[in-house]
């Protein structure tokens, strides 16, 4: 297990066991239709280089196997809860910058989304984030990143859980 800690800041803890990815790796195809997991997979792939490509990923502090070839629970600060099933995307402190791309919204089954301490991300999250139904945790503290203030994506909000350094445009 690779740990992350910054004692202003929560620890972060990233499985990097390749043990752990091949047994998700089963459990996902037992439960899942073949075709499903590569599709989910490549629209997850997609989602998070377009991510990186938005917010300056060449310059990131900590940008370890992102746009390689390797799977993307092994891109740093990626978490997969299966092999098609992205969960945690925590990214704090690694020196992002730009806006967050549309298609972030596409990773349906995101629970925790970590961006903060992030100067350099700025703008209104995009409208496509009300379709992360599953999203428990935001943090956007020390960005400039802001929610829309339209009724939707702030009646969407108010279903997110844990919320912090949320502010409105």
């Amino acid at each position: 297990m690779e740990c992350h800690t910054n004692t202003s800041r929560d620890r972060t803890c990233l499985c990097r066991l390749p043990v752990m990815a091949a047994l998700l790796a089963a459990a996902s195809l037992v439960a899942c239709g073949g075709g499903s997991i590569e599709t989910t997979a490549a629209s997850d792939r997609e989602a998070l280089v377009a991510f990186y490509n938005s917010a300056d990923g060449d310059n990131w502090t900590d940008k370890s196997e992102w746009l390689s070839d390797r799977p993307t629970g092994q891109w740093y600060g990626v978490k997969l809860g299966s092999l098609t099933n992205l969960q945690v995307l925590s990214l704090w402190g690694n020196e992002l910058r730009g806006e967050i791309p549309a298609e972030l919204g596409s990773l349906s089954n995101l629970q925790r989304l970590n961006l903060s301490f992030n100067l350099g991300l700025s703008g209104p999250l995009p409208g496509s984030l009300t379709g992360l139904n599953a999203l428990s945790r935001l943090d956007l503290r020390d960005t400039q990143l802001c929610a829309p203030s339209d009724d939707a994506f702030q009646r969407w909000l108010l279903g997110v859980l844990e919320k912090s350094g949320v502010v409105t445009c």
